[in-house]
């Protein structure tokens, strides 16, 4: 039974993990309802209320990090210079190839 929960280093294995982080993201949503439907009940718009599901999952999966004794740079949120550059080079991309599709619309008429 050991051997289905643990692998040979004694870790809980990464299935378990997995419906871990589902039964508290499940879990998650009986404070997500309430939390989304009392912001809409003060005003908060739908433009307002969208980046809660990220911040939720964001809380999930810090959770989770936190239960495995790991940091969220583990999954690759790690807020430095090296994510700060791709950030912005990402906007600049992302910029570029809207101004040159907006061009090419322009030059066909």
């Amino acid at each position: 039974m050991n051997k289905l929960l643990r692998n040979d280093q004694g870790r809980l294995r990464s299935g378990w993990w997995i419906l871990l982080f589902i039964a508290v993201f499940l879990t998650s949503q009986l404070i997500y309802h309430p939390v989304s439907k009392a912001l809409q009940h003060l005003g908060a718009g739908k433009d307002w209320l969208s980046p809660l599901p990220v911040a939720f999952l964001l809380l999930v999966t810090w959770i989770c990090m936190r239960l495995r004794g790991q940091r969220l740079s583990g999954v690759g949120l790690r807020l430095d210079a090296t994510w700060l550059r791709q950030v912005l080079s990402g906007i600049a991309f992302g910029t570029g190839l809207m101004l040159v599709v907006t061009a090419l619309i322009f030059l066909a008429g």
